[in-house]
Formats: structure tokens, sequence, C-alpha cells
């Protein structure tokens, strides 16, 4: 999206702005600002212009871009879990390719720098060898690992959009440190899935919610 030049000093106030919109389709959409343009993204499965545009009409998201502007559409895909071979005979993949990108923010650049310097070592230190492609795979072993913790919060959070509303977990978060703290650690990626999930802090906010999620529920169902 190209807002006017006048919009330009104050984009979005240099935040980045995420939501999880109505549309069975969609899992999450954001808009985020890049110097004289806003990314918009629009995530979910079978994503066609007609939800990208209901999406652009939503008043929370309307409030936020320009009344005038234009756009350019783009319809792209990212990896959602581990390529199927990512290593093998004479070859090493990396970055997206490898498929070991976070299931919320995929982080697709730091993940680009880690394993692209773990393949390097590995070719280094065992050359083009049957040794190299296990060196490789245990070098990404936590990578791996947490994309499984990755991939459960990602599943609770489409599940709770789905049946219920994360408007209590959010108001939560507003009196609970360690909770704010989780929420902003899942979607910037500044600590990894398993962490986060299995802080003790952030379990013992569990008594609290479930209560206000089943009654959520309760409200959409009557």
């Amino acid at each position: 999206f190209y807002p006017p030049s006048s919009w330009l000093p104050q984009l979005l106030e240099n935040m980045i702005h995420v939501f999880l919109p109505p549309f069975p389709r969609a899992e999450f959409g954001a808009l985020i600002p890049k110097g004289d343009h806003i990314t918009v993204i629009l995530a979910g499965w079978n994503i066609t212009t007609n939800e990208m545009e209901a999406f652009l009409s939503l008043p929370r998201v309307r409030k936020l871009l320009p009344p005038k502007g234009h756009s350019d559409f783009f319809k792209g895909r990212f990896p959602t879990g581990l390529a199927k071979r990512f290593h093998g005979h004479r070859y090493l993949l990396v970055g997206d390719a490898s498929g070991l990108v976070r299931p919320f923010k995929g982080k697709g650049i730091n993940t680009a720098i880690v394993t692209g310097k773990s393949a390097a070592l590995t070719l280094m230190n065992h050359g083009p060898s049957q040794e190299a492609s296990q060196h490789y795979r245990d070098m990404c072993k936590d990578l791996m690992e947490d994309m499984i913790y990755g991939r459960l919060a990602r599943t609770l959070a489409s599940l709770t959009r789905r049946y219920s509303s994360l408007d209590p977990i959010i108001r939560e978060a507003k009196r609970n440190e360690s909770l704010k703290e989780a929420l902003f650690f899942c979607v910037s990626g500044h600590a990894p899935y398993k962490k986060i999930l299995r802080n003790k802090a952030n379990l013992k906010v569990l008594p609290h919610l479930i209560p206000r999620l089943l009654g959520s529920i309760h409200l959409r169902l009557h």
C-alpha cells in the first residue's frame, strides 16, 4: 500500500500492527511500515483479492491507513513446516527452503543466517559426505525441536480465534507482565517457543484464563 507522501514521516508510528481477522480461511493479517510504503499481509489458505479487500475495509485496519493511496496485490507462499529432505547427498538446504522457520513470525532472514552458517561449518569440516548430512541435521536440532512447540502455539491460537476470542487473553496480558511478555515473544521471535510454553509463570495464568475463554465460547454459541 503506497500512501501519500505527507503520511511518510509518521507511517504507522513505525509500529507493526497484527490482526486476527474474522475470515474462515485467514490465519492472521499485519500492517508493516517499510519506509515509503506499507506491506499488508493476509496469511491463510486460498486467500483471494476478495479477502484482502475485505481485510483492508475492516474498521480497525481502515483507521490506521490514509484515506488515499494505491495498492499492488501479490500472491505469494511461505513455508509452514519442515522440508521433507532439507539435507542429503551433496546438498544442504538453508533458510526458507529448509522450512526451518517460526510458525508465527517466520524470521526467514535470521533462519537463513543461522542455517547458512551451520551449513558452511559442516562443509568446511566434513566436505560433501554422508557425515556432513547428519552433522548438519544435528546442528539444526534446536530449530527442529522448537518447531513442535511453535506448531502447538499456532494451533492453540487458531482454535481460540475460531471458537472463542482472544479478548480475554489480551485483557489479562494488560495486568500480567509475564503473559504480556509471552505474547510479545511469540510474535517477535525474541525467545524460543519451548521456553515460552514451559515458563511456569505463564502456566500459572491458565486457571484465570480458562473460565473466561469458556465464557467467551458460551457467548458465541448464544
